[in-house]
């Protein structure tokens, strides 16, 4: 079991080797070390990077946790990981039923927790869980902190400096996910995060010096005293920029006429945003404004493939990994596997009638599907009326002929309530 104390600031790993019917319990002291909040630049990013790539990723982590409080980053990011733990799961076993014990299982935040630290591979470059169970069967999981781990030499450092730790890849409780070399997706994101601070700290200095008035006094050349009151006089009305100036002097702000607003700041922000979501999420014109529907749309289904990759990856580590230790502890997964099911085309409302009718005018459609589809209740017969003696004469409807009308009238009826409310169904 592995327990945190914050106090002692001590991550304890209690590492059990199992051999006949005898349990030995060796408890490991992992320490943990905050991270380094120093001040970050390209530099550091490089320097970073090339230790990374020579076995030691603690500084390039250290890195990491620094750039991920940028909310664009981390809502990016984010935006992944929820596409994962907001999806159906399902675990189906060899006879293509469901099994409550692991049914019960997904639904637990343990399971949770753990699909967010398998993704969390894609953007770290690794990660390590530990897996244990309750009594009743209960998921328990704990996340290995990335700087104690070694991924190529598949050990667990006991001190985030240390070379050697205690070897995982045979103990069947540690499920990892990542490769070897991997440095992540937060990697690429790094300098443009860099950037992107360094600019607000610009236009903070912008808005500064630009965005208060600024105030200039001036005195006689020789009266000493009047430029000393006019000074303390200045200092004592604000903190807005002042000069105090002799008469006759002249005094000028020359400021960049083609951004005088302070615009080319707001550009390199967005530039450094835009360069983020294509680095998180493939695309960009999802989450930022100005794009015309059909580039959204094109946007969309980039980004879709990256939630499908994700979905596939998570469902191969599961099944690889996850299932054998849950075979191990008493689950009856024996032939079984995980997977998502997948997700059909999103279209809207109105395209849905529009596809309906066309449908219809080729091949008779039965009314109970337009009651059911749109959720318009069905009219009792009672509420029908009676027919009058001149429709008794005349030919009966057809079936084909009845749907038409229905169709006509849901079509008419919903066409205007989207011109009102513009609202989208998903089928």
């Amino acid at each position: 079991m592995v327990v945190i104390l914050n106090e002692l600031n001590i991550f304890k790993l209690m590492v059990k080797k199992t051999k006949d019917k005898d349990t030995a319990i060796v408890v490991n002291n992992l320490v943990i070390r905050p991270a380094n909040r120093g001040i970050v630049d390209i530099k550091n990013w490089r320097n970073a990077l090339t230790s990374a790539e020579r076995g030691r990723r603690t500084t390039l982590y250290d890195l990491y946790d620094d750039i991920l409080l940028d909310n664009f980053l981390d809502e990016s990011i984010q935006k992944r990981v929820e596409a994962i733990t907001n999806a159906d799961l399902v675990f189906i076993n060899e006879k293509g039923e469901s099994v409550l014990e692991i049914d019960s299982m997904i639904d637990s935040t343990g399971f949770e927790e753990l699909l967010t630290e398998i993704l969390s591979a894609k953007f770290w470059g690794c990660s390590l869980t530990q897996i244990d169970f309750t009594s009743d069967k209960r998921l328990l999981t704990y996340a290995i902190p990335k700087k104690h781990i070694r991924p190529v030499e598949k050990t667990i450092a006991f001190d985030q400096n240390d070379d050697t730790g205690y070897p995982f890849e045979q103990d069947d409780r540690f499920l990892f996910a990542g490769n070897d070399k991997n440095l992540g997706l937060i990697l690429k994101a790094c300098p443009y995060v860099i950037y992107k601070r360094g600019g607000f700290g610009d236009w903070a200095q912008f808005a500064e010096v630009f965005g208060m008035p600024f105030r200039k006094a001036t005195y006689d050349t020789y009266d000493e005293n009047t430029r000393v009151l006019l000074e303390k006089a200045m200092e004592a009305a604000g903190s807005a920029q002042y000069a105090v100036i002799p008469k006759g002097s002249d005094f000028d702000i020359i400021d960049s006429k083609s951004q005088g607003n302070g615009q080319i700041y707001k550009l390199l922000r967005d530039a450094c945003n835009e360069e983020i979501l294509i680095g998180i999420l493939g695309q960009s014109m999802t989450t930022t404004n100005g794009a015309s529907r059909s580039q959204s749309e094109t946007h969309m289904e980039v980004q879709e493939n990256k939630h499908k990759s994700d979905r596939r990856f998570v469902q191969r580590i599961l099944n690889e990994k996850l299932l054998p230790i849950l075979i191990k502890r008493g689950f009856k997964a024996q032939g079984g596997w995980f997977s998502f099911p997948e997700k059909g085309e999103s279209i809207s409302l109105k395209d849905r009638i529009t596809i309906d009718n066309q449908l219809n005018n080729l091949i008779a459609i039965p009314e109970d599907y337009f009651y059911e589809t749109y959720g318009i209740p069905k009219p009792k017969k009672s509420e029908k009326g009676a027919k009058s003696d001149s429709d008794e004469g005349s030919e009966k409807e057809t079936s084909s002929d009845k749907d038409k009308k229905l169709i006509n009238r849901i079509n008419d009826f919903f066409v205007r309530a989207l011109q009102n409310r513009g609202a989208d169904l998903d089928f």
